[in-house]
């Protein structure tokens, strides 16, 4: 059911995107009949297997949809790198059409931006080494968390002000990527 949605949701983002040629005011066709419309694309390329750097080359899921949809409606892509924390204000500032990250739906960032249709349940969940007594939140009591700036897990964090009490120095650690926080684990 799940690759249904995520097939539809395929489908629909390439007829709208096909839409965008469509929808240009005509009156300069015959100047821009050669040149090819170009799509600016703003990602981290820090979350495997969404967007990700290998050999110096942006990869991943997200990528390889954004590179299809260019290659069926004969338009140039150009991938732009930033903090994930900074996508949504490049994004606000016309330094980007759109984002290719993966990025949880919340009534906060729907206010900024626009969403697809969502076609991934994310969750929060805590990350620990295989030896590690936590097994509740109730024992990251004066531990050290860490988490990315501007994700999710940060929000709930920070909505819960008894918990990040109870945490060794009173917040989370902030790492640019999860990538980070994961070898500081």
């Amino acid at each position: 059911m799940k690759l249904r949605k995520f097939g539809i949701l395929c489908l629909v983002v390439i007829i709208l995107t096909g839409m965008i040629g469509c929808s240009k005011n005509s009156n300069n066709d015959d100047q821009k009949s050669n040149k090819k419309e170009k799509i600016v694309i703003g990602t981290s390329a820090s979350y495997k297997p969404w967007a990700f750097q290998e050999n110096d080359k942006i990869k991943g899921f997200e990528i390889d949809i954004w590179n299809e949809i260019a290659k069926r409606n004969n338009i140039d892509v150009e991938f732009k790198l930033g903090q994930f924390s900074g996508l949504v204000g490049m994004l606000d500032a016309g330094e980007m059409d759109t984002v290719a990250h993966q990025m949880s739906i919340t009534d906060e960032r729907k206010k900024k931006i626009s969403y697809t249709d969502s076609y991934l349940q994310n969750k929060q969940i805590v990350v620990t080494m295989s030896d590690s007594n936590v097994k509740t939140k109730a024992d990251l009591k004066d531990k050290e968390v860490g988490t990315q700036q501007g994700s999710t897990a940060l929000d709930a964090i920070e909505k819960d002000k008894a918990f990040m009490d109870t945490l060794k120095g009173g917040a989370p650690v902030l790492y640019d990527t999860y990538d980070k926080a994961l070898r500081d684990l």
